[in-house]
C-alpha cells in the first residue's frame, strides 16, 4: 500500500465530504424519481439535481452506475491521500470489497467462457488503480484458465483464497462458492484490521468495533439464509462463516438456529428481530426486517443500525472517522438505489412496489 503523506487532522476531508453530502440524492427526491413515468422522465428529473449529468449522457443503468461510481471513487482516492493515516488505512481496507468483486467477475467470467471484452466491462478499474493492482488484473483478463489467474496472483494476498476457491469449484462446480469465499475473505480482512487497531491501543476502538461487528453479523446471517435457498447442509454453511473475536451480537449458535428453522420465513424473521434487538437502539429498527426479500430487508436494518451508531459520535472531537464511514455507506446506497430505480422503471415495475426494494435511511 502506497500511503505517502501523514496528515494530522480531518479539517480538509470533512469540508469536502460535507459538500458532497449536500449533493447526494435526498430521500424525497429519490421517492420522486421512483414515480417517473418512463426513462426519459427519470433522466430529466435526475438531471435537475445533477447539473453535471445531462439527461442525454445516460443510455442505460450501467452508464448511470459508472457516472456516480466515478464520483464515489474520486472521494475514496482523495481520502486515501489527504486524510489522517488512521482514516487512510480504514478506507484502504474498505475499498478492497470492490477488488474482491472484480475477482468474482473475472473468475466467473472465465469459467463461463465469456468474452474478454464483456468481462472487462464488469471490472471497476478505478479500484485497481487506487490499490496499484491494475497491471495484474489486466494480465489476468488475458488468462486462458482459472489456474492461470491463480498463478498470476501468486505474489498477492489473494493467492491462498484463490487456490481454495479453485479447489472447491473443481469439486462442486458451484459458482456460489466463488462469491461466498471471496466475501468471507473480505470480512476477515476487516476483522484483521480491527484487531490491529484496537489491540494496538489505537484510536476509534468503539466505532470500529461496532462497524466491523455489524458487518460480520450481516455477512454471517445473509450467508446462512442464502445457504438455505441452496439447500446446503450446516457443515457446508459453517465453512463459509467468519468467527468473530470482538463486540459481536450474533453468535455461531444463533446462526445454527436459523439453519435448523429451514424454509419457514416467518420464524426466521422472528429470530432475526430478536438478534437485532441486541444492538443499542436496535429494537426501534427491527420492524425493517420482513419475510419477503429477507436478505434485502436485513441489509436495510444493518444500514440504519450502523448510521444510528455513527450519529452518536458525529460532533465528538477525536471521532471524526464516524463521518467518513457514514459518507461511504450513504454513497454506496445512493448508487445502488438509483440503479434499482432505473431498472424498475425500465421494466415498468409497479412504482409503489419499487420503493420497497430501496435501502433508505430511517429519519
Amino acid at each position: 500500500m502506497a500511503i505517502n503523506e501523514v496528515i494530522d487532522d480531518y479539517a480538509f476531508i470533512l469540508v469536502k465530504l460535507a459538500a458532497a453530502k449536500e449533493r447526494m440524492i435526498k430521500l424525497d427526491r429519490l421517492m420522486d424519481l421512483t414515480m417517473s413515468k418512463d426513462l426519459d422522465d427519470f433522466k430529466l428529473r435526475l438531471s435537475r439535481d445533477q447539473e453535471d449529468l445531462p439527461a442525454d449522457i445516460i443510455k442505460n443503468s450501467k452508464d448511470l452506475e459508472e457516472s456516480f461510481r466515478d464520483i464515489f471513487f474520486n472521494y475514496i482516492h482523495m481520502m486515501i491521500h489527504d486524510a489522517p493515516r488512521s482514516c487512510q488505512l480504514f478506507v484502504f481496507t474498505f475499498v478492497q470489497k470492490y477488488e474482491t468483486d472484480n475477482l468474482k467477475n473475472l473468475i466467473v467470467g472465465k469459467i463461463a467462457n465469456i468474452e474478454e471484452k464483456s468481462i472487462k466491462e464488469r471490472i471497476i478499474f478505478q479500484v485497481e488503480t487506487i490499490l496499484h493492482t491494475d497491471k495484474i488484473i489486466k494480465d489476468a483478463l488475458k488468462a486462458g484458465s482459472l489456474e492461470e489467474i491463480i498463478y498470476l496472483y501468486r505474489k498477492t494476498q489473494y493467492y491462498d483464497i484463490l487456490r481454495e476457491l479453485g479447489n472447491r469449484y473443481k469439486t462442486t462446480k458451484e459458482v456460489f462458492f466463488i462469491h461466498a469465499l471471496l466475501d468471507q475473505y473480505y470480512i476477515k480482512l476487516f476483522n484483521q484490521f480491527l484487531h490491529k487497531r484496537v489491540h494496538g491501543g489505537r484510536e476509534y476502538g468503539e466505532i470500529l468495533k461496532f462497524f466491523v461487528g455489524t458487518l460480520t453479523d450481516f455477512y454471517n446471517l445473509s450467508m446462512v439464509i442464502r445457504g438455505l435457498s441452496y439447500a446446503f447442509e450446516w457443515s457446508e454453511v459453517e465453512l463459509l462463516l467468519t468467527t468473530a473475536t470482538e463486540t459481536f451480537k450474533v453468535k455461531i449458535d444463533d446462526i445454527k438456529r436459523i439453519h435448523k428453522i429451514g424454509d419457514n420465513k416467518e420464524e426466521i424473521v422472528n429470530e432475526l428481530k430478536k438478534f437485532g434487538a441486541r444492538y443499542p437502539g436496535g429494537d426501534k429498527l427491527v420492524s425493517l426486517i420482513y419475510p419477503d426479500r429477507i436478505v434485502q430487508s436485513l441489509k436495510k436494518f444493518y444500514f440504519n443500525m450502523q448510521l444510528l451508531h455513527l450519529k452518536s459520535f458525529k460532533f465528538q472531537k477525536g471521532n471524526e472517522i464516524s463521518q467518513v464511514i457514514a459518507f461511504l455507506l450513504r454513497k454506496e446506497m445512493e448508487i445502488d438505489n438509483l440503479v434499482t430505480v432505473f431498472e424498475g422503471i425500465k421494466n415498468d415495475f409497479d412504482r409503489i412496489s419499487l420503493k420497497e426494494y430501496l435501502i433508505t435511511e430511517v429519519t
